[in-house]
C-alpha cells in the first residue's frame, strides 16, 4: 500500500478566512494521499486519474465521505487558499471535474480509491486551473457569514489541483521589493520580499540573497526555497542570514529564477540595512567606566594615605 501522508488536516473550529468566502472544518482523523495533483491538459482532453486514496485510521468506527471539487483563488500574500462559490472563469477548473464513486463508505482501518475524471473543453484558455477536492463526512453546508458565504465540512480533507492548460501562456514576472530589515542589535536577519506572478500560469520561484558588508566583501549567502506563486497574485519570499556578530552597514542582493521550465529568467533586487551590538557595547562601555571610576578611587585613597602617613612621621 502506497505511503499515505498525512495533509493539512482541518482542525477543530479551524477555520480559512480570505476575503469573502470562509471555510470552517471539524477534526478528522481521515488520511488522503496524494495531498495535492499537478497535470497538464490540452483543450478537449480528457484526464483520469486513480492515484487518490482515502483512509480510515479508526479502528472503531466507519465514516461516510462525500467528496466535492471547489474553485479557489489566492488571496493576501502568504498563500493562503480562498473558496470562492462564485469561480473565477479565467482560472476555473470545479465545472470540468467529475469523480467517483460520489460516496465512499471507510470502514475503520479501511483505504478505498477516489477516482478523477477532468475533461478540459475545447475553448479551455490556456494556462492555470485549480480546485480544491475535499472530502467530508457530511455534506458540505453553504451559509452566510460576517465576510460572506461559509462553506462547512465535518470531518473533512482537501488536496489542491493544479492543471495547466498548453498554449499561449504568459510566465511573466517581478521582485516588487526586498522588504525594510530594521536595525540589528544581533542576528540572525530574517529577509523576506515581495514576487509578483504578472502571468496565466502558477510557477515556483527559487533563489538566494547574497551579502556584502561595508567593505563590499561578500559575508553571507543563503538560499530562498522554491515557493509556488499563483498568477495575477503577489507572495511573500522569506530567507534567514543565521549570522549573530553584526557590525556596520551591509547590502544584500535577492536573485530569483522564475518562468517556464527551460527558459528560465531572473530578477534582482537590493536592500541596504545595519547592525551593530549596541547592548553588548553599551555594557562594556559601563563597565570600563566603572573601572576608572573605581581605579581612580583606589588611586585618590592611597595617595591620601601616603600624605597622612608622611605628615604623622614628620610630627
Amino acid at each position: 500500500m502506497r505511503k499515505l501522508i498525512l495533509p493539512t488536516l482541518l482542525t477543530l473550529i479551524a477555520t480559512l478566512t480570505i476575503g469573502r468566502a470562509r471555510v470552517a472544518y471539524a477534526a478528522s482523523a481521515i488520511q488522503i494521499a496524494p495531498t495535492s495533483l499537478e497535470f497538464e491538459i490540452a483543450p478537449g482532453e480528457t484526464y483520469v486519474n486513480q492515484d487518490f486514496n482515502l483512509f480510515n485510521p479508526s479502528r472503531t468506527e466507519a465514516q461516510v465521505m462525500t467528496p466535492k471539487v471547489l474553485d479557489f483563488s489566492v488571496e493576501g500574500e502568504t498563500g493562503t487558499y480562498n473558496f470562492a462559490v462564485r469561480p473565477n472563469r479565467m482560472f476555473s477548473l470545479s465545472e470540468w471535474v467529475t469523480f467517483s464513486p460520489s460516496e465512499i463508505t471507510l470502514e475503520p482501518l479501511e483505504v478505498q480509491t477516489l477516482t478523477l475524471t477532468i475533461t478540459a473543453p475545447e475553448d479551455a484558455e490556456p494556462g492555470g486551473h485549480y480546485a480544491m477536492l475535499l472530502t467530508s463526512s457530511q455534506p458540505l453546508e453553504l451559509g452566510d457569514g460576517d465576510g460572506g458565504v461559509v462553506l462547512r465540512a465535518v470531518g473533512g480533507v482537501g488536496a489542491p489541483l493544479f492543471a495547466t492548460v498548453p498554449g499561449e501562456i504568459s510566465w511573466e514576472g517581478k521582485i516588487l521589493e526586498v522588504m525594510p530589515v530594521p536595525f540589528k542589535n544581533f542576528g540572525p536577519v530574517d529577509f523576506k520580499l515581495r514576487f509578483q506572478n504578472l502571468g496565466t500560469v502558477h510557477y515556483k520561484p527559487y533563489g538566494k540573497i547574497e551579502v556584502f558588508d561595508f567593505l563590499n566583501n561578500k559575508v553571507g549567502e543563503v538560499e530562498i526555497p522554491p515557493t509556488r506563486v499563483f498568477p495575477q497574485t503577489i507572495r511573500q519570499m522569506e530567507a534567514n542570514w543565521g549570522r549573530l556578530l553584526l557590525i556596520g552597514k551591509y547590502r544584500a542582493k535577492a536573485t530569483l529564477t522564475y518562468g517556464k521550465p527551460g527558459e528560465e529568467k531572473t530578477d534582482t533586487a537590493e536592500i541596504a540595512f545595519w547592525g551593530f551590538p549596541y547592548k553588548g557595547a553599551l555594557v562594556i562601555l559601563v563597565t570600563l567606566v566603572l573601572v576608572i571610576v573605581v581605579s581612580n578611587l583606589r588611586k585618590r585613597e592611597a595617595t591620601y594615605g601616603s600624605t597622612k602617613s608622611q605628615i604623622t612621621r614628620s610630627k
